[in-house]
């Protein structure tokens, strides 16, 4: 019992410690300021439509929200708050991000449930993403559940290069991106998740930063979303899939980039 509340304050503190670094990261840009925690907490937004999800599973993929662009530390602040269109030499330096701090948290013990997670959340539905060229469910879960708070934090948030998009606006765009750059179902969950929460009168979720984070709050949101998402999808004839994690294929943490990559403005 000892040993294991030992190792529980082990992984409490490191992800306190990574978490900070992350935070730090992102007050070289006062555009991105805590963007990793709104991030995170559109990320629980949409896992409180998924109750389908084992809490493990959830919080690994909360924790790497957090620090999903923790590898932006081997990125030049010029490339990253430059207003105009990215050199080729700039984007490839930039697309680095995700697989630097996969392999950055990969020491970690507390991580070890999100390493794949943080390497893939750039990876796009149709195959065209970064690093490995992952596409449809091939991509890990948390990685696409990422991929979509990780946009719309970028489009509803002021950024050097444009003022935020009203939501209304991102969420069109989010519907543009659906089944090429990001997965059709998330979409839709994170849209519906997002509307009730926006309309219902309960105290909205807080995010927490700590291991062990509670996470039925979530829960119960996605069991009352559940029946009207399904129901609102048969209304429109799109097919309606039980969503179940899907494996990812393991593969060596390191860049592994192409000159034709791009970074869509589109995200954080």
């Amino acid at each position: 019992h000892t040993a294991f509340r030992g190792i529980q304050q082990a992984h409490h503190e490191t992800r306190v410690a990574m978490e900070g670094l992350a935070d730090a990261l992102e007050r070289r840009d006062p555009y991105t300021y805590r963007h990793s925690i709104r991030v995170t907490e559109h990320v629980r937004t949409i896992l409180g439509a998924m109750p389908q999800i084992p809490p493990a599973t959830a919080e690994a993929i909360i924790a790497a929200a957090h620090v999903h662009d923790l590898g932006k530390v081997g990125s030049r602040d010029g490339s990253l708050i430059k207003p105009a269109e990215l050199s080729d030499e700039e984007r490839q330096e930039i697309q680095q991000h995700a697989a630097i701090g996969a392999e950055i948290v990969s020491r970690l013990e507390a991580y070890k449930l999100s390493v794949d997670t943080i390497r893939h959340h750039h990876e796009r539905w149709d195959g065209t993403g970064y690093p490995d060229g992952l596409e449809g469910e091939r991509i890990p879960l948390g990685a696409r559940i990422i991929a979509v708070a990780d946009a719309f934090d970028a489009m509803t948030s002021d950024r050097v290069y444009r003022a935020a998009l009203p939501v209304d606006v991102a969420f069109a765009e989010l519907a543009k991106g659906r089944g090429t750059q990001f997965d059709p179902q998330i979409v839709d969950l994170f849209q519906e998740a997002y509307q009730s929460r926006s309309t219902s009168t309960e105290q909205p979720m807080a995010i927490e930063s700590l291991p062990g984070a509670p996470v039925r709050a979530s829960l119960a949101l996605g069991k009352r979303l559940i029946p009207r998402l399904v129901a609102r999808r048969r209304r429109a004839g799109r097919p309606v899939r039980r969503y179940r994690p899907a494996p990812a294929p393991r593969v060596p943490i390191g860049p592994r980039l192409s000159p034709t990559d791009r970074v869509p403005r589109t995200s954080g």
